[in-house]
């Protein structure tokens, strides 16, 4: 029987109009040997990828930056610039800077996606996070009541269970352990819950 394991979770969207979006676990020191910020960046690829029956590819661009095509074909649903990587001794980073796509408003569409391990004392902290993102959703940056639902309903939701589904395999893959989430509220930023 599967255990319950603490996911901790915030979805925001903030007073400049931008959505913020983290989600966290915690994984045994031991067995967390070895994971870096570039390994879970990877296995996020390949589960969104498995995840969306292939209807979503995450595909290396020529330039060297990331897309989210649909399907097969160049229609990007998501851009991103090449990867910057971070290494200090207790944690590692990759951030993805937002540069375009048809799920992002047009011109102003940025953000940053990032993903984050980081060395606790009995634990390694495993990140995703959205900050500063703009989606063609919304519309602008005090998009109306019915935008803001459409967005929580459609893709705030997809991201948020996505990222969860995928920190509770990421999880089973590293302990051996299979668990259920308990999502747990966190608030690290201001705005209105969505």
């Amino acid at each position: 029987m599967a255990t319950k394991k603490e996911v901790y979770c915030q979805q925001v969207l903030q007073p400049e109009g931008t959505v913020f979006s983290v989600q966290w676990v915690d994984v045994p020191k031991p067995v967390a040997a070895g994971v870096d910020a570039r390994s879970v960046m990877e296995r996020y690829f390949a589960f969104i990828r498995t995840m969306t029956f292939a209807v979503v590819r995450p595909t290396v661009a020529k330039s060297g930056g990331v897309e989210f095509r649909f399907l097969s074909s160049s229609l990007s649903l998501l851009t991103f610039a090449p990867p910057r990587y971070e290494c200090e001794r207790k944690r590692t980073a990759v951030h993805l800077d937002m540069v375009g796509g048809k799920l992002v408003q047009s011109p102003c569409g940025r953000g940053l996606f990032s993903m984050f391990t980081e060395e606790m004392e009995d634990s390694v902290k495993v990140t995703v996070r959205l900050d500063g993102f703009r989606p063609a959703l919304l519309g602008c940056a005090t998009p109306t009541l019915p935008r803001r639902l459409l967005y929580r309903l459609t893709q705030a939701s997809v991201h948020k269970w996505a990222t969860i589904a995928f920190l509770m395999r990421f999880y089973r893959e590293v302990t051996g352990v299979k668990v259920h989430p308990e999502v747990k509220p966190v608030q690290l930023r201001e705005g209105v819950k969505i």
